[in-house]
């Protein structure tokens, strides 16, 4: 079995041009070659013959499908696997969303929604949502435009991934002001943005970090909301090129290493494709500490974890069905 070791380096003096382009989110990082815990999970459906969904959350007492084929935008179940309801629609009503892209944060029984084509974050409160089977939103806040990743923290300030031209930027955004304030993401511009740094990025409960799991690179990385440090978790291949990432012809991933992530109070869990192995869920605390090896037998795409039962539940397309796993204490 692959065996992997940790050390910290400091990387910096590096050109775009260079060969090692570790240093594209930041110099401080966490090269990690082993984790110390490894674990195989043993599956157990809990939802059988599921069809036509993208997403599943974890809210509060409920599981949440997420769907963009089906009649309605959600469907609910108790964490016991029972079907609780759905709701939700598509269209221009002040109740209806045009787009449900779940950012995974979540507060009492509500869910944020990213409805990117009207340019908000809708909080739907599940408990009512499921009583009256339509969306009813505890608030609905304005936010950038073509914002996949967008995040509330707190009652007038948004964040926001934007990708445009050769980066993305993070816009902190007021909304009682209008006034935004705007970084960038990474080091290296490319005309291949998307392909190159398409990523899955998720919010602490607290919101004083973000984490984000990156499709085309061994990479994770930490973001302090307030102070804005960065860190950067590298995985395997220790050494990135930015030459190698995208097919120029198809302009294209050459490879997928993380598909998505979900974060705790505690900890990072990102779902990962590892080529040799098949689907793992790499555990990291949030100083970037590795901490767990978890090897899934099962071909899934997304995760929803659980830490106040031990449990990470999951969705597969191709086998259509819900799996929950037990995790270790």
């Amino acid at each position: 079995m692959k065996k992997w070791f940790i050390s910290i380096i400091m990387l910096a003096g590096l050109s775009s041009c260079s060969s090692n382009n570790n240093d594209l989110f930041t110099e401080n990082n966490i090269i990690v070659t082993h984790f110390e815990k490894e674990k195989q999970l043993v599956a157990r459906v809990l939802i059988d013959d599921v069809y036509g969904y993208y997403n599943i959350g974890h809210i509060d007492e409920y599981l949440v499908l997420f769907s963009v084929q089906h009649e309605r935008f959600f469907y609910v179940y108790s964490i016991t696997g029972d079907s609780l309801g759905s709701f939700g629609v598509k269209g221009q009503g002040p109740t209806d969303l045009v787009n449900n892209d779940w950012c995974g944060q979540t507060y009492g029984k509500s869910m944020w929604i990213n409805d990117i084509n009207r340019a908000r974050m809708c909080a739907v409160n599940v408990e009512q949502s499921l009583a009256q089977k339509q969306c009813v939103f505890d608030t609905a806040i304005r936010t950038a435009g073509f914002s996949v990743n967008s995040f509330v923290l707190n009652d007038s300030i948004i964040l926001s991934e934007q990708m445009r031209g050769d980066n993305y930027y993070l816009l902190t955004i007021n909304i009682n002001t209008e006034a935004t304030k705007e970084e960038k993401l990474y080091n290296y511009p490319t005309e291949h943005v998307f392909g190159t740094y398409n990523s899955k990025w998720r919010i602490k409960p607290d919101c004083s970090k973000m984490a984000s799991a990156m499709h085309s690179i061994n990479m994770i990385n930490i973001l302090d909301v307030k102070t804005k440090k960065r860190k950067s978790i590298i995985t395997g291949n220790q050494n990135i090129n930015l030459g190698n990432i995208v097919n120029k012809e198809t302009a294209l991933a050459n490879r997928m290493y993380y598909i998505t992530l979900d974060v705790t109070d505690n900890y990072i869990y990102a779902l990962y494709r590892n080529e040799s192995f098949g689907i793992e869920i790499h555990v990291f605390d949030w100083q970037g500490t590795p901490v767990y090896r978890y090897i899934v037998p099962e071909y899934t795409w997304t995760i929803a974890v659980d830490e106040n039962n031990r449990c990470i539940y999951s969705w597969s397309q191709e086998l259509e069905k819900v799996y929950v796993y037990e995790m270790d204490n």
